[in-house]
């Protein structure tokens, strides 16, 4: 930990340790802290200040299509009207298959 944040460090502590004690005392202990955390927080700003300004950015990325995504035309490689299609006789099916089973197992006894 940086020396220049002990002192906030030091007054959470302080805080913890008195409100495990009483919650009074952490109480008038809280602006303690929260000017430390003020100060620890100024520093900062002014540090960050000094900073050079960040490298440019990276050049884009070409764009890579993915799996599914429209291509160059702007239609789909599977329009969404056959994906629809597969989904509602994927569950009919389903359908069907359960109730065959559950007819035949009713009448097998």
């Amino acid at each position: 930990m940086e020396p220049k944040h002990a002192k906030f460090a030091t007054e959470v502590d302080r805080l913890v340790h008195a409100a495990e004690e009483d919650t009074a005392e952490a109480l008038c202990r809280l602006s303690l802290a929260q000017q430390a955390f003020d100060r620890a927080a100024e520093e900062m700003r002014l540090r960050l200040g000094q900073l050079p300004a960040a490298p440019a950015p990276l050049p884009e990325k070409p764009f890579l299509p993915q799996p599914g995504q429209d291509d160059e035309s702007g239609e789909a490689a599977i329009p969404e009207r056959f994906l629809q299609l597969f989904w509602l006789l994927l569950v009919a099916s389903s359908m069907i298959s359960f109730a065959a089973g559950f007819w035949m197992g009713r009448h097998a006894t």
